[in-house]
């Protein structure tokens, strides 16, 4: 099971610190310099424990911003380990945005913004409807203006545009360097992998996409789409360990009566030579 907290990033302990950037590091070989800077531009970080061993295992920055009247999620720090990065979680933690976007900001236009490091990340976002960029085209006005006023709010001098794709180059100049195998991503048959590697082929050195995703109800059906099969797929994996475990039971059984007999048969012995 895991156990989520929510925290002020400045709220976070030297030790919980120490870990999470031993986790990020796992995947990318940033500096644990530049991973604090990333965690604490940030106003919100959700952490995500196993609930025996309290190892973290995920960690989401989250900054709300207000750009051109809209209001912006704007994620980062996105990183889960192993079998926890198809898990749900991520899905988990988006749905807490659009409940937040509804609820605090219900006039105003919505996005959940984030950079695409890896095709896997760019492949998320882009199974949403209202979504930017798209395999089949760039991003159009007024979306294409909110971009542009993010990026100069954020990453002024640090990002280029390219077929009305934005590219930032922020990790490039911060040294970043690659831990990401790239023939994982090239075996995964996705359009939008395909799509990232074809038109983001400088990813490997350091290169992100920027992705808008709109919080509206057009949107809303994907994402209620996206959760269930996060849960039924959740459900599958408890059921195959709980029919490995209930099929091993009768070995485990025989295997128990064995050593039980044999401890008797000891006794026994034992008994005889006593008396």
């Amino acid at each position: 099971m895991i156990k989520r907290i929510s925290k002020n990033v400045v709220d976070i302990n030297e030790e919980m610190l120490f870990e999470i950037i031993q986790l990020h590091q796992k995947y990318f070989q940033f500096e644990a310099e530049l991973i604090k800077k990333f965690i604490f531009q940030g106003d919100y970080i959700d952490i995500y424990l196993h609930e025996k061993n309290q190892k973290i295992v995920g960690t989401v920055v989250i900054r709300w911003l207000t750009i051109k009247n809209s209001k912006l999620a704007y994620i980062g720090s996105v990183v889960f380990d192993g079998d926890y990065q198809r898990s749900g979680l991520l899905t988990h933690f988006i749905g807490k945005i659009v409940f937040d976007g509804y609820y605090y900001y219900p006039l105003n236009k919505k996005y959940v913004f984030a950079l695409a490091t890896t095709p896997d990340a760019y492949a998320y976002f882009g199974k949403f409807t209202n979504s930017w960029p798209k395999i089949n085209g760039s991003i159009k006005d007024p979306v294409q203006d909110i971009f542009k006023s993010f990026l100069e709010s954020e990453f002024k001098d640090t990002y280029k545009e390219k077929d009305g794709v934005f590219f930032v180059t922020k990790i490039v100049k911060d040294g970043y360097q690659d831990n990401i195998k790239v023939d994982v991503f090239k075996k995964i048959e996705n359009e939008y992998t395909h799509w990232f590697l074809n038109i983001n082929q400088n990813y490997i050195k350091g290169e992100q996409i920027l992705c808008g995703v709109a919080i509206d109800m057009i949107n809303l059906k994907t994402f209620c789409n996206i959760f269930l099969k996060s849960k039924i797929n959740r459900i599958k994996k408890i059921y195959k360990r709980f029919s490995n475990t209930y099929k091993a039971l009768p070995y485990l059984m025989w295997a128990s009566f064995g050593m039980m007999g044999a401890i008797l048969v000891y006794w026994g012995l034992e008994f005889a030579d006593f008396i």
